[in-house]
């Protein structure tokens, strides 16, 4: 009987002084917000009133994209406090509304310093763009490869002239402050349209 309520006294006292370290642990978070890079190029895709309108390459084609709320994925900016690492993270679950763009919605969730973009029907693409601390490249995901993201000038149709542009795997394109700005669309046959940026209005 003795030996039980030493055993029964040292459980309550482990117990007792985990339960002390373990509120105590997480006084102060780490605040994992995303790194200026990723805002750069992709802050707009966090929901606002922000919209874009395309125009193909011939002129016979206008695409107007805008950003919802992914409810399903619980959207809303969700903040995620993590207290075994003692951090916040942020996570932003959105959906691009597009009629060329792909022939399903286009979902996007933006967490920390990942951005990913994906459809599941018809033309199905997913890629990630992601920012590791103390590099200054952004590296992209696709399903096949990874490689480190080259910006680079690009002209539009319309004479506009967009530096620092990202390339994702010859489909993609996104400018800084603005977001894509240049599009593949592929058809029924599979045939590919390209689709330039004519406005962008944000509020």
């Amino acid at each position: 009987m003795k030996r039980l309520n030493i055993l029964l006294a040292v459980s309550l006292l482990f117990i007792f002084f985990f339960s002390a370290c373990y509120g105590k642990r997480c006084d102060c978070f780490v605040d994992n917000l995303p790194s200026a890079t990723m805002e750069t190029y992709f802050s707009n895709y966090k929901y606002g009133s922000q919209s874009w309108v395309y125009v193909n390459q011939d002129g016979t084609k206008k695409d107007s994209v805008y950003i919802t709320w992914d409810l399903l994925n619980n959207g809303r900016g969700a903040i995620i406090d993590d207290e075994i690492k003692c951090e916040i993270n942020y996570s932003w679950s959105t959906l691009i509304r597009s009629k060329y763009l792909s022939k399903d919605t286009v979902r996007c969730r933006y967490a920390n310093n990942d951005f990913t973009f994906y459809t599941y029907k018809d033309y199905y693409f997913e890629y990630t763009i992601r920012h590791k601390a103390g590099l200054d490249s952004l590296i992209i995901y696709t399903r096949i490869q990874s490689y480190n993201a080259k910006k680079e000038t690009i002209t539009l149709p319309s004479g506009v002239i967009y530096n620092g542009v990202i390339n994702v795997d010859k489909r993609f394109w996104f400018a800084p402050y603005v977001g894509l700005i240049k599009y593949v669309s592929y058809n029924e046959y599979n045939k590919p349209d390209t689709f330039y940026l004519q406005n962008f209005y944000t509020k």
